[in-house]
């Protein structure tokens, strides 16, 4: 008989991305900005770290427009790191194209699940599209806090277009 080949290993398939939108009334950025040049790569296109940097530049805006900048969480007593970030490359962005980064809540409990477009207004096209998941830790100890403050909770939940959460005793 002759010997045959070993089956083909085929790897499993990355999870797609789920598609995100914001709900009616949330709040969405949109932050414009041209690509520069120490963006890029050899090929004259942006580099794919950088689109994770066009994320934290829309996600500061939004949270700066909720009123909950890193320095107003921290009089809470908190942080929140991004623990988990997704993107999807869709069309190139090139050096000097006219770019936008937007942002809108998705989620807002326990967690902060945060949705972004890239545009490259430029070609007209969705450069980019992903998702970032950040969580509250205490500022001391690095702890995971699941009780937030309803100052923290009931601004992010606004700006998702969410109902806010009953507070407790009516």
């Amino acid at each position: 008989m002759p010997e045959r080949d070993p089956p083909a290993h085929n790897p499993p398939r990355p999870p797609r991305m789920p598609r995100m939108r914001p709900a009616p009334g949330a709040l969405v950025v949109d932050v414009p900005f041209r690509v520069p040049f120490h963006d890029v790569d050899a090929m004259q296109v942006v580099w794919h770290g950088n689109y994770i940097k066009y994320f934290e530049i829309a996600r500061t805006e939004l949270e700066r427009r909720m009123g909950l900048t890193h320095e107003a969480i921290l009089r809470y007593g908190l942080v929140c790191p991004v623990v988990d970030a997704h993107c999807r490359y869709l069309s190139p962005l090139r050096n000097g194209d006219d770019g936008r980064a937007r942002a809108y809540i998705v989620d807002a409990d326990r967690s902060l699940l945060i949705a972004y477009e890239i545009f490259n207004d430029t070609s007209q096209k969705k450069a980019a599209e992903g998702y970032t998941l950040q969580v509250a830790l205490a500022v001391d100890t690095f702890e995971l806090v699941l009780e937030l403050p309803h100052e923290i909770v009931d601004p992010a939940r606004d700006a998702a277009g969410l109902p806010r959460f009953p507070r407790d005793g009516g």
